[in-house]
C-alpha cells in the first residue's frame, strides 16, 4: 500500500514539473500568439508562427534596433516567430487608381479591401501603408498556403497581443513600423 505522505505529493509534484518543464518551454514556444491566431483566424499552428513571424520581420526591418528591441520583449519567444517566417516580398506599393498592364489595379483593390480600405480615391494616404505591407507580406502568406487576404485578419490580432503584453506605446511602434 501507497502511503500518501506530505512528502510524497511533494515528490510527485517536483516528477510532474520536472518532466513537464521540457515540454512547456519548447512546446508552448509562441502559445499566446499563435494559438490565438489560431482560434480567432482559422489557420493552423505552422501558419500562425509564420504569418506572426512575418509581421514581425517586416517590422524589425523597418524599425530602430531599440524600437525592436522593445516590441521583442513583449513578444515571448520572438526568434521563433521570426524563424518560421518566410521571406518578405519587397514590391514598392502602387497608388494609381488607373487600369495598369500588369494588374497591379487589382491587388490594390484586393488591398484595400483586405486590409479594411474603401475606395482609393481620398483614402490614398492611409491605404498606401496598407497596400505596401500587404504586398511585403503577400508572398510569405502564399508560402505557408494562406490567402492574402488573411493579412487583414492577421494584423489587427497581433497588433491586440502586443498591445496586451507591452501595452499601447509598444503596439503603436508595431502599426508605425507597418504603416498603419
Amino acid at each position: 500500500m501507497i502511503a500518501y505522505t506530505p512528502a510524497f505529493f511533494r515528490g510527485l509534484f517536483i516528477a510532474l514539473v520536472t518532466c513537464a518543464g521540457g515540454a512547456w518551454s519548447s512546446g508552448a514556444v509562441a502559445g499566446g500568439l499563435a494559438d490565438l491566431l489560431v482560434s480567432k483566424v482559422g489557420v493552423t499552428q505552422p501558419q500562425a508562427l509564420g504569418g506572426a513571424g512575418s509581421i514581425f520581420k517586416l517590422a524589425k526591418n523597418q524599425m530602430s534596433a531599440d524600437n525592436f528591441a522593445q516590441l521583442s520583449g513583449a513578444v515571448p519567444d520572438m526568434d521563433s516567430y521570426l524563424d518560421a517566417a518566410p521571406a518578405l516580398g519587397t514590391a514598392a506599393p502602387t497608388l494609381s487608381t488607373a487600369a495598369p498592364a500588369s494588374g497591379t489595379g487589382a491587388l490594390a483593390g484586393a488591398a484595400a479591401s483586405a486590409l479594411g480600405g474603401g475606395a482609393l480615391g481620398g483614402q490614398a494616404a492611409a491605404v498606401g501603408g496598407k497596400l505596401a505591407t500587404l504586398q511585403q507580406l503577400a508572398p510569405a502568406f502564399e508560402q505557408l498556403g494562406m490567402k492574402q487576404k488573411l493579412v487583414g485578419k492577421f494584423v489587427p490580432v497581433v497588433v491586440d497581443y502586443v498591445k496586451q503584453q507591452g501595452g499601447a506605446s509598444t503596439a503603436q511602434l508595431l502599426t508605425g513600423a507597418l504603416g498603419f
